[in-house]
């Protein structure tokens, strides 16, 4: 396509094929090449409105990625030019709408939602799913959750629509069909050899898998996705991915390797204006420092964040998912003002979006701050909602406050039935520091605890995705291929994880990866 474009007589042949190639380009995972074509292709499209429309759009996605952004105002004057159809008219507004969510500015991003809305219905294919599920997403982020939720629910017609709207569908708490949508769609970008599809699937997939605890799992997706994603070129998807990896080591109470990829995700999310993956990745630091015993360091973490979203027009709970850790950690810091005052401000929007995760951590919430003679309903409550949830650790995390709580009280053999399911989930989710809590707590009830095994080494997303495909039984070169790496760097990771696991095998090695496999399901179950 590049070679007929450069072969074409007329200026605006040659910005279509440029186009198509340029299209191309970025599934294929080369969107540097991608975005020069984009923007060579430009100026040879000024005499048909549509072909420059669909330039500036492509340009705007690869800079997103590539984490050097257009402004908004270049969409908004674009959409002023005579001759837009409907179709471009609803690229345009997706761009100007998704910056609007990225920034907190729920109000500014649900006012163009009706014409966004208006517009996407006359489009077809990728762009009729975008901006339909743009729309919902302004919807849903300013509070006008009945339509955001008719919106989704019709875009559930469309397979692909929940991997697509990933974190939309996570913040519905629609798990099953967002799984199901990533897997699907996974297998389709695998065997089409479209890399964008890998990264972006398997970063969304990490965060959905951390989500609902199953840290290993969520640990493989961004291991494939992270190196995958530096390999071409797309810094945002890695900061994603980052994010989830960085929380998989909070819980495991690995320091040094949450706070580097924690950097990765911060910086990403800072250069993309993306004000939630900077929450998340912030909610990973302060993880680490709750898991620790250090609730003054995450009050550090999370309380800008937290200001920022009071003064913002966003009202759904699953955009600030970091507020009950900072209400947590100003209770453990004897804060019980601050924490009383977020905890009503996370009330409202949680009781007003009905989403169960919310609601449950706010009652948990509500029991650490609660006196003694009332913190017990407010457990139960939350345990109550925490019967209908996958999410495996936030119900550890309750059980162990509330077996903390009993224990205090003098309610020994109440508290050791909580505790000890507490101290089993966060063992099999090897979350070693929050299940050390967990088992001083069930020694201080004189229950015998055996020692916790020691975490394994950490590992590098290279090296942990290497160790995954050796455990299918892929071959150095087979895995090089995937990875755009040489067989020579594929070796030298698999001799670096070889030594920090003390193994001398592949076999040692697929044993391992199957050992933690398990598990991780075991925890899901």
């Amino acid at each position: 396509l590049e070679r007929a474009a450069r072969l074409s007589p007329n200026r605006l042949d040659g910005a279509r094929r440029l186009y198509a190639a340029c299209s191309a380009l970025i599934r294929a995972g080369d969107s540097i090449r991608a975005l020069e074509l984009a923007e060579a292709a430009l100026p040879l499209s000024d005499d048909d409105p549509l072909v420059h429309a669909d330039l500036l759009v492509q340009i705007g996605l690869i800079r997103m990625f590539q984490l050097a952004d257009v402004p908004e105002g270049v969409f908004l004057r674009e959409l002023e030019v005579e001759g837009l159809d409907e179709q471009r008219t609803a690229k345009l507004l997706c761009q100007v709408v998704d910056r609007r969510l990225y920034a907190f500015d729920a109000a500014g991003a649900a006012a163009l939602a009706p014409r966004l809305e208006a517009a996407g219905r006359g489009s077809d294919g990728r762009w009729r799913l975008a901006s339909l599920g743009a729309a919902a997403s302004a919807h849903l982020l300013a509070g006008d959750r009945d339509r955001a939720a008719a919106l989704f629910g019709e875009l559930l017609h469309d397979p692909a629509a929940p991997a697509t709207l990933a974190h939309d569908y996570l913040w519905l708490e629609w798990y099953d069909e967002l799984r199901v949508s990533l897997a699907q769609t996974l297998r389709e970008g695998r065997a089409s050899g479209n890399q964008m599809r890998i990264v972006f699937n398997q970063s969304c997939s990490a965060q959905l898998e951390l989500r609902q605890g199953r840290l290993s799992a969520a640990a493989a997706a961004a291991a494939e996705a992270i190196p995958l994603g530096e390999a071409i070129g797309v810094p945002a998807l890695v900061g994603v991915a980052s994010g989830a990896l960085a929380a998989v080591h909070a819980w495991r109470g690995q320091t040094e390797a949450c706070q580097a990829r924690a950097r990765v995700a911060l910086a990403a999310a800072r250069d993309a204006g993306d004000r939630y993956q900077q929450g998340f990745a912030c909610q990973a630091l302060a993880l680490l420092a709750l898991g620790i015993g250090r609730p003054e360091d995450a009050i550090v973490e999370l309380e800008p964040l937290a200001r920022g979203w009071a003064d913002s027009t966003v009202v759904e709970p699953g955009v600030v998912p970091f507020i009950p850790d900072l209400i947590e950690a100003y209770v453990l810091s004897g804060a019980t003002g601050d924490a009383v005052d977020w905890l009503g401000r996370f009330e409202r929007i949680a009781s007003e979006a009905a989403r169960g995760w919310a609601l449950a951590a706010c009652a948990r919430c509500r029991g650490l701050i609660a006196t003694d003679d009332a913190y017990e309903a407010s457990f139960m409550r939350a345990l109550e909602l925490h019967a209908s949830s996958p999410l495996a650790l936030e119900l550890a995390r309750t059980r162990l406050a509330f077996g903390e709580r009993l224990r205090r009280q003098g309610r020994r053999r109440e508290a050791r039935a909580h505790l000890r399911a507490a101290h089993d989930a966060f063992a099999s989710a090897a979350a070693a520091p929050w299940q050390a809590r967990a088992a001083a707590e069930l020694r201080a009830t004189g229950e015998q605890v055996a020692d916790e095994a020691a975490p394994l080494p950490e590992l590098t997303p290279q090296e942990l995705h290497i160790a995954l495909r050796v455990a299918e039984g892929k071959t150095n070169k087979e895995i090089a291929a995937s990875m755009f790496l040489s067989p020579k760097t594929v070796e030298y990771h698999l001799a670096n994880t070889f030594r920090k696991l003390d193994i001398h095998s592949r076999a040692e090695l697929a044993s391992i990866v199957a050992r933690d496999a398990e598990r991780s399901s075991g925890l899901a179950r």
